[in-house]
This record gives C-alpha cells, sequence and structure tokens, in this order.
C-alpha cells in the first residue's frame, strides 16, 4: 500500500513502521515486541483493534531505525 497524500493514523504508522525497520519482516516483528514490551502497542479486546500511540513512539529515543541499531550489536 502506498501512502501518497493521505495522513490517516494508519498511514503515519506504516511509514514510522517501514523507516524503523527497511521493511524487514524480521527487523518488524523485533519492532513490534519492543513495543508491546513497553506498552506502546496493544490490542484493545473490547475495539478488537490495535492501539498505538505514534507521538510518545517518535519523541522515545530508539535508534535511527532497528536495522542499524541492530548491525552495531
Amino acid at each position: 500500500m502506498r501512502c501518497v497524500a493521505s495522513r490517516s493514523a494508519r498511514c503515519r504508522w506504516r511509514q514510522l513502521v517501514h523507516e524503523k525497520t527497511g521493511g524487514n519482516p524480521f527487523f518488524t516483528i523485533q519492532f513490534f515486541t519492543a513495543l508491546a514490551d513497553e506498552g506502546s502497542l496493544a490490542f484493545d479486546p473490547v475495539a478488537l483493534a490495535w492501539q498505538w500511540d505514534i507521538d510518545r513512539i517518535r519523541a522515545k529515543s530508539y535508534a535511527d531505525n532497528v536495522v542499524s541499531s541492530w548491525q552495531r550489536s
């Protein structure tokens, strides 16, 4: 999916995940796991939807992306 002019929450979420993981499925899983562990990503059973705080995730000082962080380890 492409996010052309849309600034929807899902579009911004896709862009952030791709930015942080380079689109690599392994790094995406690692990124989601880290976010879930710290409570920044959670499934809401009442709404039956995933919830996240994109501003909190962006503000947190993660490495520029998961790929570069993993390569330095």
